[in-house]
């Protein structure tokens, strides 16, 4: 992800094993360009959304006082798998959790 800082736009997290990781970003590279245009944090999530799992972009970045371009490959974000299943012996805010997602009493 990146964040808007004054009139730099940075990387603040890299995810292993995410494009931008394997492409070799780096948190602290400032971000210059997506495809050879200027680009701000809100302009990188609205073009990447409108593009397609596979497509190839280019950032070209700023680290160690020389300008970078890096390739990265888009592809879909990647979800675990995960299960919800009740404790034996739930908090009041388990309850209250497990009651506001599943919009049902905890005891039914």
């Amino acid at each position: 992800s990146t964040n808007d800082g004054g009139d730099r736009t940075r990387v603040v997290n890299i995810v292993a094993g995410s494009p931008t990781y394997d492409a070799g970003l780096d948190i602290g590279d400032e971000v210059l360009a997506l495809n050879g245009f200027r680009a701000r944090s809100a302009d990188l999530q609205s073009r990447v959304a409108e593009m397609n799992a596979g497509e190839k972009v280019t950032l070209t970045v700023y680290r160690d006082d020389r300008i970078r371009e890096f390739e990265v490959t888009l592809r879909n974000q990647e979800v675990s798998p995960y299960k919800i299943t009740k404790t034996k012996n739930p908090t009041d805010m388990q309850k209250a959790v497990y009651e506001g997602l599943f919009t049902t009493k905890w005891g039914e």
